[in-house]
């Protein structure tokens, strides 16, 4: 006599709402001028339209010395979208030299 039996077991949990929060950090040193920094923006205002609702997040700019957008992340919503669509429009690598330690402290 041959038995065969299949189980299945689902767990249950409970999930609990999280903060989602994403940082950019991007480098406008010197050496990203030109058709680099082009690239990053383009790349940075496609990233910015994909982020899922009810995130926090910032753009962050370095070079000898960092930039934040906010102070703090701000929840994404239409208004931080285009706050932040300019503040990408204006961006370029006008922050010296190649310094990541000190925004990486900072976020």
């Amino acid at each position: 006599d041959e038995v065969t039996a299949m189980i299945t077991l689902v767990p249950e949990f409970e999930l609990h709402d999280t903060r989602n929060e994403i940082v950019f950090i991007v480098d406008r040193s010197g050496s990203m001028s030109g058709s680099k920094m082009d690239n990053v923006k383009e790349a940075l205002q496609l990233f910015l339209r994909a982020l899922p609702e009810n995130c926090y997040f910032n753009i962050v700019g370095f070079g000898s010395s960092y930039s934040m957008l906010f102070k703090s992340s701000q929840r994404y919503d239409e208004k931080k979208l285009n706050q932040a669509t300019q503040h990408v429009n204006l961006m370029s690598a006008n922050l010296g030299g190649t310094e990541l330690m000190n925004p990486l402290h900072a976020v």
